[in-house]
């Protein structure tokens, strides 16, 4: 369910409405009472006396997954070495689907939601569900908080593109790739917050001591993402396009039909 309730308190004379109508988040900020506030998000709902004061806030979320909306970087978009070309020529071929699903969004300018979105296979449009979405994991995603059950973690200098960056409860980013030998700047793709779209980033690793690289626990099987279809083909799937057929072999597109052995499933035109 995606409306939320209403949150009340006993002495004020307006509740304020949380968004009501497939809203994703809610959020409760007072500036009175000495600035004390309460954020809640979603598949929470609590109960909270601030003893002395005799104000009860009773507070019911949204139903759905959420991470925190993350500021704006400063650090430039597709910076030198986050281009598509040059991130997918070092992806491992294995790793080429995770990458390739990635860039769709990029390429569709899939905008920042936190409830599911039926034209994207189901999945929440935030950074978790984006980074599921890659991962080949069910819609509508896993949350940044509960991505300990389908992954580990791992060394920074292990990290290759495919694998995540996670902070639980706040924000994660798909990892695609070092910028530089030194291993202190790296591009991520990730849906980050309202009113924009799935981005290209180019990140400091300095600014990131308090997330955690991660990897997926089973790696997806062998499929490149074929932007004719819009969806996952299998490995040795043989697909036609306007400038000819192409097949994929170990999760990367190569030119031609059955070349490469026996086309396992055909898409023509």
């Amino acid at each position: 369910m995606n409306v939320c309730a209403c949150a009340g308190t006993s002495d004020f004379a307006t509740a304020r409405a949380c968004f009501a109508t497939a809203r994703e988040r809610v959020q409760w900020h007072r500036n009175s009472l000495d600035g004390l506030g309460v954020a809640i998000h979603p598949h929470m709902m609590r109960k909270t006396t601030w003893g002395g004061l005799g104000i009860l806030f009773t507070i019911a979320a949204c139903s759905g997954g959420s991470d925190d909306p993350v500021g704006e970087t400063d650090e430039g978009l597709t910076a030198d070495g986050c281009g598509e070309n040059s991130i997918l020529d070092n992806t491992p071929g294995q790793r080429q689907g995770i990458m390739q699903r990635g860039f769709d969004w990029v390429h569709h300018h899939v905008m920042y939601s936190q409830v599911p979105q039926h034209q994207w296979g189901g999945y929440r449009t935030d950074c978790s569900g984006f980074v599921s979405m890659a991962w080949g994991l069910a819609a509508p995603g896993h949350t940044t908080s509960t991505f300990y059950e389908v992954e580990h973690p791992i060394a920074w200098d292990n990290l290759l593109p495919g694998d995540a960056i996670v902070r639980p409860g706040h924000h994660m980013m798909l990892f695609a790739g070092w910028t530089n030998q030194a291993q202190t700047q790296f591009c991520a793709i990730e849906e980050y917050n309202y009113g924009h779209p799935a981005t290209v980033f180019h990140h400091y690793k300095s600014s990131y001591s308090s997330y955690t690289p991660v990897r997926i626990d089973h790696m997806p099987a062998s499929k490149c993402f074929s932007e004719r279809l819009n969806r996952d083909v299998i490995d040795g799937a043989c697909v036609e396009r306007p400038d000819g057929w192409r097949q994929c072999i170990d999760g990367v597109w190569l030119d031609g039909k059955g070349k490469y052995g026996h086309c396992t499933a055909e898409h023509p035109l």
